[in-house]
């Protein structure tokens, strides 16, 4: 995920359009044995709005723990 280039634009404000609107790929297009659920999982804890992701590091190892128990 991180050594795709995901802003192309040729201007700084477009690449900022691009970023703003941007939506990050499957983790399980890049590897397709991932445990099903944790697509959801990485993209919860990604997400652009701070309102929408994990409220703590807690909440996030529970939720991974649940798709991918230990």
């Amino acid at each position: 995920m991180g050594s795709h280039p995901r802003c192309k634009g040729d201007t700084y404000f477009r690449r900022n359009l691009e970023d703003m609107s941007y939506v990050p790929p499957l983790p399980s297009s890049y590897c397709p044995d991932l445990p099903q659920g944790l697509d959801d999982v990485l993209l919860k804890a990604l997400h652009k709005n701070r309102d929408e992701r994990y409220e703590n590091g807690v909440v996030l190892r529970n939720a991974l723990r649940r798709v991918a128990p230990p």
